[in-house]
């Protein structure tokens, strides 16, 4: 295999990510090393051959934790011979500490840590999470450089790393078909006024039992409203038993095809979550539809680094304290005014397009690829 200057180290590849690696590929040209059999059906694994793409045989040690991973580390330097390396962090996989110790004591390629910033799984609360955050911050400051999805992130770890090794690239993923529908398909639509909408796998981190109980709350005032749930996961069995007595609750399944989802974006007045929140915050912003999420609480749950570009009353309604009462209360204030999406809808386009569009993440990364160099 020929030599590449830098490579990006993943243990899957998402089928949402495809076009930011090929923008990095075609940008920067930088490659993906990943997996070679990735667990079956994570995050709806892309397992096509591309240009910018090289498989090698990981290990998935725990089918319940994808973090759990063991990489070939040596196999990949030697093979690709790497100047610089960015990679995914967890303290769960080999490749963290194997390319610390290559790089501080033998020569290794550039490291560049790409996180968080911290762990969004964990609380800054008890011994234990204390210790490992701590522990994963010590780490991460000892890479060349750390790139984290937000400034949040680059905050965090600015009292252990120099600012000028901290690089920002927001988080985001290829919207550019979303944004066409909305302007083919907006004119088309409409809407009741009181329509709710949530999409997402349905796992108990994104807590729909209590947006199901909110609901049941805010029908008291407001009988006309409505709840559609896109999406399939362990707790769809449970939820519908929950809202078997409720009128206006729709569970659609899984939709995949992004024409059949624009009718529901387009058709709603306000995307809720009463768990956590990642890029489906992005793809409802896509469509110019105000979201609806938690503050989150200092013990969790914790939101992915998505959540910041929901901000209050611009492009959306952060509610606080993070309990069903105060949900209700801002479902019934959010729907007490007409057409409630039209207020935000501008402010959200704008918004949009100067944040979070696919451009801005792959711009993000120009300073970065000069560091490397």
């Amino acid at each position: 295999m020929s030599t590449h200057r830098t490579i990006i180290l993943q243990r899957t590849i998402a089928h949402y990510r495809v076009p930011v690696f090929e923008k990095l590929y075609e940008r920067y040209g930088w490659i993906v090393v990943t997996s070679s059999g990735p667990p079956a059906d994570y995050l709806s694994t892309f397992d096509s051959d591309a240009p910018w793409l090289k498989r090698f045989p990981f290990k998935f040690r725990d089918p319940n934790n994808a973090h759990a991973c063991t990489i070939p580390v040596g196999d990949i330097l030697r093979d690709l011979k790497p100047k610089s390396v960015i990679t995914e962090f967890s303290l769960n996989m080999n490749s963290t500490y194997d390319l610390l110790m290559r790089r501080r004591f033998g020569g290794g390629p550039k490291l560049v840590f790409w996180t968080h910033g911290y762990n969004a799984s964990r609380t800054f609360i008890g011994p234990k999470d204390i210790a490992l955050q701590y522990l994963a911050k010590a780490l991460l400051s000892r890479a060349d450089a750390c790139v984290c999805y937000s400034a949040e992130g680059i905050e965090h770890l600015s009292s252990w790393m120099r600012r000028d090794r901290l690089f920002r690239a927001r988080n985001t993923q290829d919207i550019s078909e979303p944004m066409r529908l909305y302007e083919t398909l907006r004119t088309k639509a409409t809407n009741d006024g009181k329509t709710m909408l949530t999409v997402g796998r349905l796992t108990k981190t994104k807590r729909m039992d209590l947006l199901v109980e909110a609901y049941r709350a805010a029908l008291h005032e407001m009988p006309r409203l409505k709840l559609k749930i896109i999406g399939d996961g362990p707790e769809r069995s449970s939820l519908e038993a929950a809202a078997a007595d409720l009128p206006g609750v729709t569970f659609l399944g899984q939709i995949y095809e992004e024409a059949e989802l624009a009718k529901h974006f387009l058709s709603a007045d306000l995307f809720i979550y009463a768990g956590k929140v990642g890029l489906a915050a992005n793809h409802a912003l896509a469509y110019g539809l105000p979201v609806m999420i938690f503050e989150p609480p200092k013990r969790g749950p914790f939101h992915a680094p998505e959540h910041i570009y929901v901000v209050d009353g611009q492009t959306g309604i952060r509610v606080n304290p993070p309990t069903k009462a105060s949900m209700t209360e801002a479902i019934c204030r959010y729907f007490s005014r007409d057409n409630p999406r039209a207020h935000f809808e501008p402010m959200i386009l704008d918004y949009v397009r100067e944040n979070i569009v696919l451009d801005r993440m792959i711009e993000d990364f120009a300073a970065l690829h000069d560091f490397l160099r």
